[in-house]
């Protein structure tokens, strides 16, 4: 027999469960990093233990976005003990099955593409998991409700729709937030606040971390877990930005790269690279393209050699690991180093706020490529909630942003 698999949650974890247990939709939401995608998963596996052959679906806004972040998470719980219980993780529908026969089904909602909602018609769960609720689109809730309890095949499981978010200005807090506050939520859905101090695993240093690096009002929103700061606007405001005309005299003292592969078709591959002079961080170079692989490759493989670049980082998430095969055939391989991110990209883009606007220097706009100009637009429109149609360039900023802090610490001291 498979040994039992023990997961203690923490207190806060335990008591959302337990109100969860007693509703047919459930919010856990507020402050980054309070344990919350690994509550909703955790809660969607006792269901499917508790109630044979009952189907879960859980939603992210993006297929990309649902492997790197929710699907990550899932792994790590299989690898801490319910892979005995997998029978069968098809890789084509995203579906696991139980040894019990109960299934969680993972979902890109892909709304840029599926605006009708076509790919949830016909699908029979129990219930469901959306993740990072506050991305996704208010039809999806709806049509999510409509949904649950269409499956048949798990007699007595309860209709139970669990969701997580960060605080955000649109129909989640008018529809969620908002009716809690006044005490007119329906009676059978619930708002539980999550804080960052609930979670009792995260290290004082990466707090600490948050409150030096991230714009007061975004520390506000996604720390102290406020839904009433305003987050309407741009992040970044280009007057605030430091530009160079003309670049010290000599050789740098490190050249440093970036890349953010593209996902998606609409996505743009982002390059970037930096150099050093005197503890100046001067961002000399950019590719900013949506050509496919086989253009920017040989185009990311020229500009290494062109400047002489010591190390370039590359994402490896999704196709990001083939991009790097191929790169490593065209320069020297250990000049390519590669990463896997999880976290959450708005996150990441907030914790490398500080060094994008003040530590960075830019290519004075006068003198722009039309590539170097375009990646900065993208970067002066990404929107404080995070909510932007394309995030590539501030995405591949925060990237070099935390590359070189890893690896020339000294410089920020």
């Amino acid at each position: 027999m498979a040994e039992a698999t023990k997961i203690l949650p923490f207190k806060k974890q335990r008591e959302a469960k337990r109100i969860a247990d007693t509703k047919t939709f459930t919010l856990y939401g507020g402050a980054i990093r309070g344990g919350k995608s690994y509550w909703l998963l955790l809660c969607l596996l006792s269901n499917c233990f508790k109630y044979d052959k009952s189907r879960w679906l859980v939603v992210r806004e993006s297929l990309p976005t649902l492997r790197r972040t929710i699907l990550v998470t899932f792994q790590r719980l299989l690898d801490d003990g319910f892979q005995q219980y997998v029978k069968e993780f098809n890789q084509q529908t995203m579906t696991v099955t139980f040894t019990n026969g109960s299934q969680i089904i993972f979902l890109a909602e892909s709304f840029d593409t599926d605006k009708e909602l076509n790919r949830f018609r016909g699908l029979e769960i129990n219930g469901a998991g959306l993740d990072e609720i506050n991305e996704l689109q208010e039809a999806t809730l709806n049509k999510v409700i409509e949904r649950s309890g269409s499956w048949t095949g798990s007699p007595n499981c309860p209709i139970q729709i669990l969701a997580t978010c960060n605080p955000s200005g649109g129909w989640v807090k008018s529809r969620i937030y908002d009716k809690w506050k006044d005490n007119t939520l329906p009676p059978t859905w619930a708002y539980i606040p999550a804080k960052i101090s609930d979670n009792p695993h995260i290290p004082k240093d990466y707090v600490e971390s948050l409150k030096a690096n991230m714009p007061a009002h975004e520390y506000d929103v996604f720390v102290n877990g406020n839904w009433e700061v305003d987050l309407t606007g741009s992040l970044f405001k280009r007057t605030e930005f430091n530009y160079f005309d003309e670049l010290p005299i000599g050789k740098a003292e490190s050249v440093l790269g970036y890349v953010d592969v593209a996902d998606e078709g609409s996505d743009y591959l982002c390059a970037l690279w930096a150099r050093i002079y005197d503890g100046k961080i001067y961002i000399t170079d950019a590719i900013f393209t949506q050509d496919t692989i086989d253009i920017t490759c040989p185009m990311v493989a020229a500009k290494i050699k062109e400047l002489n670049a010591d190390y370039t980082r590359i994402e490896a998430n999704n196709q990001g690991s083939g991009f790097i095969r191929l790169l490593r055939q065209s320069v020297q391989e250990d000049k390519v180093l590669s990463i896997k991110n999880t976290a959450n990209k708005h996150t990441r883009i907030l914790m490398a706020y500080h060094i994008i606007k003040n530590k960075f220097v830019y290519v004075h706009p006068d003198k722009q490529t039309d590539e170097y100009r375009a990646m900065m637009q993208q970067i002066y429109e990404y929107r404080k909630d995070g909510k932007s149609k394309h995030d590539d360039a501030p995405d591949a900023m925060a990237g070099l942003a935390n590359f070189i802090q890893a690896l020339l610490p000294h410089i920020f001291e």
